[in-house]
């Protein structure tokens, strides 16, 4: 994964990749701040230890996963596919995949002043209040490839 497209960031036992797929014309987002701001909500949450993928995604996007996901019509900012919420759950030596986190920032930015204030808020007040969605998103062939081992 290049700097263009992704990072990955650990804290402790968790960790998160965080991938920018809305194309050429999307908004520009500092995928190290994104990445910090995942791992520290997670850590308040008492996540400690696990995988989640983050997608920085475009309205398109996120509108058709919301469709097919949620059964809602039109965008959203946030959409979060927790997979996994208990520790009861750990296997030796597998690592845990907390869930994946699809984010669009354009619509972050766009509803942020009548919602939580800052995308930033936005986002970390969606994903903690996210309802469970209906099936798991599909992985694309670059999520596959950029998964964390």
């Amino acid at each position: 994964m290049s700097d263009d497209d992704g990072i990955r960031l650990a804290l402790g036992g968790l960790a998160v990749a965080i991938t920018d797929e809305q194309g050429p014309d999307g908004e520009p987002v500092d995928l190290g701040r994104w990445g910090r701001l995942v791992l520290e909500t997670a850590h308040e949450e008492g996540v400690s230890a696990g995988t989640i993928d983050v997608l920085m995604v475009d309205v398109e996007t996120i509108t058709a996963l919301n469709v097919e996901h949620m059964g809602a019509v039109g965008p959203t900012d946030v959409l979060s596919f927790p997979l996994d919420d208990s520790d009861d759950l750990e296997l030796p030596g597998v690592t845990r995949h907390v869930g994946d986190i699809v984010l669009c920032p354009e619509i972050a930015i766009r509803q942020a002043p009548g919602h939580a204030g800052t995308p930033d808020a936005e986002f970390v007040s969606d994903s903690r209040r996210a309802p469970p969605p209906r099936t798991r998103p599909r992985r694309t062939r670059r999520n596959r490839r950029n998964a964390i081992p």
